[in-house]
């Protein structure tokens, strides 16, 4: 599916503790918004990497913002076209995040791509509930 985003996604906050993969960020992530109000979310920056045999998913950076929250921004999700799917059911846990980023990217690539930006959005929706997003750029608006 393709989504516009009119505005940025702003983000204000890095996550506290270093992590070193993009599964290990979601573990964290996802324990810090259970403790965070409704509307706060999350963002895991990543890369899929391309081979002749298979794809590679490589962390960057994650970041959050809690709701309300006016500090200055440190990354955003530019506004502009997306591939996008919204997980029906997040994961249980990061290892369970790594091969749906794969299916993804895999089928998000197109054969002249060997690099893809991933984000990869977690919004706490409910008290119970946080809704995981990924996010592929397609095309973005000049000055972000």
């Amino acid at each position: 599916m393709k989504l516009s985003l009119q505005q940025p996604i702003q983000y204000t906050r890095n996550l506290p503790l270093q992590v070193g993969s993009c599964s290990e960020a979601f573990d964290r992530l996802h324990a810090l918004l259970k403790e965070f109000p409704l509307g706060a979310e999350a963002c895991i920056v990543c890369e899929a990497i391309m081979t002749d045999d298979l794809c590679r998913i490589e962390y960057i950076q994650s970041v959050y913002t809690e709701p309300e929250e006016k500090d200055v921004r440190i990354l955003s999700i530019p506004a502009g076209t997306y591939l996008f799917e919204q997980l029906r059911f997040p994961p249980s846990n990061g290892a369970g995040l790594i091969p749906l980023l794969n299916r993804f990217a895999t089928s998000s690539l197109n054969s002249i791509d060997h690099r893809q930006q991933l984000f990869v959005r977690l919004y706490k929706e409910g008290p119970f509930a946080i809704v995981v997003q990924i996010l592929a750029p397609l095309t973005h608006t000049i000055g972000e």
